[in-house]
């Protein structure tokens, strides 16, 4: 009785690994597409919510459903964030795993992996010299 109930657990088993594996569900695909593209689409939310939170100051629901709206990818929902403004750095990830950072650097970008410089230090520098032409007489362009 016992072998039985074994063996037909152990067959029922081995039924459902291979159905997984030679027709899988549409729900496993997708998970398996998030778990292979994670550290790729935490970077680009990373970078995105530096980009519009921290250099154009504005607010993350706004940056979420514009360039990070349901016309890219609603997967991108799913993956977190914690903006910290004070020191210019944002972190994103998707459930707590394949976290990236991203920081403001001093000249006013954002980069993977830099110590952001903070929004106090950083952005006074790299406004200042936004709008006017640099020192010097200007360089014709081609074809001047």
């Amino acid at each position: 009785m016992r072998r039985t109930v074994l063996a037909s657990i152990v067959i029922l088993a081995l039924a459902i690994a291979a159905w997984f594996t030679l027709a899988p569900p549409r729900a496993v695909n997708e998970l398996t597409f998030i778990f292979r593209h994670a550290k790729l689409a935490s970077a680009y939310v990373a970078s995105e919510l530096c980009y519009g939170v921290l250099l154009q100051g504005r607010s993350e629901a706004d940056v979420r459903a514009s360039e990070l709206g349901p016309y890219v990818d609603d997967m991108l929902s799913w993956f977190d964030a914690r903006i910290d403004r004070d020191r210019g750095e944002v972190r994103a990830g998707f459930l707590g795993l394949f976290s990236v950072h991203y920081g403001m650097r001093a000249d006013g970008s954002c980069s993977r992996d830099v110590t952001g410089a903070g929004l106090r230090r950083a952005r006074p520098q790299a406004l200042a010299g936004r709008g006017r032409a640099s020192s010097g007489a200007q360089k014709p362009g081609p074809g001047l």
